[in-house]
């Protein structure tokens, strides 16, 4: 019976000497932009960020100054803090899973008035591939995350 059982596993065995399966999931991710403003004064108002890259992905954050709970108001994904100074305001906005992000275009509006708008290379870290980049590479699914210092 043990021989029966050892030549069962003859062709498993010698099939997976040298060749290996590559088994990949659905796992997803998703990188940031952390966007920090600076201005020697943050004014009351209602605000809001706008991230479109390439036209394909557009992402809003808005928010109200002075900050408080709920904020950024529903339907934002993003995160906003100041700094302990009070001259910085970083707001933290989702990137699409895309490792060849190069630039985003950014528009900064205060109670509907742009201050803000540019085209934007920020620097990006190395790409997280949630799968492995053997699995996620190929494809450009790979998450970046970057940030981009502006001054108002």
């Amino acid at each position: 019976m043990r021989l029966l059982h050892l030549l069962a596993l003859a062709p498993i065995v010698a099939g997976g000497c040298g060749s290996m399966v590559l088994w990949c999931t659905d796992i997803g991710c998703s990188g940031s932009l952390d966007l920090v403003f600076e201005a020697e004064s943050w004014a009351e108002g209602d605000y809001q960020v706008t991230m479109d890259v390439g036209g394909d992905y557009l992402e809003r954050c808005r928010f109200t100054i002075p900050l408080s709970e709920p904020n950024p108001q529903a339907g934002s994904s993003c995160w906003v803090a100041p700094t302990f100074d009070g001259t910085r305001l970083s707001v933290s906005m989702p990137t699409p899973m895309d490792d060849s992000l190069v630039e985003v275009d950014v528009v900064l509006l205060v109670d509907d008035t742009v201050v803000f708008e540019e085209t934007l290379a920020p620097e990006w870290g190395e790409p997280f591939y949630p799968n492995g980049e053997e699995c996620d590479g190929d494809e450009g699914h790979g998450c970046l995350s970057g940030e981009e210092a502006i001054e108002l």
